[in-house]
């Protein structure tokens, strides 16, 4: 099923809309050359990058099959 472009302009939610805001978010996770590339063929004319040294806890299990547990 063809999706339509996405629509710069809307600022109600649909369909089309959540799609390629799961489209875009998916993006977050890619290298800058990427993200640039990709936004440029949507029709974006810049693109900004956010860097931060945040890195949020994970939960992990140790070896010996222990509770789950926060790490930071």
């Amino acid at each position: 099923m063809p999706i339509p472009a996405i629509d710069h302009q809307t600022k109600t939610y649909n369909l089309q809309h959540a799609y390629w805001m799961c489209r875009a978010s998916e993006l977050a996770y890619k290298d800058e050359a990427t993200i640039k590339a990709q936004a440029e063929q949507w029709g974006f004319g810049q693109v900004y990058h956010h860097r931060t040294a945040f890195t949020p806890p994970f939960l992990r299990r140790t070896r010996r099959r222990t509770p789950w547990r926060a790490t930071t």
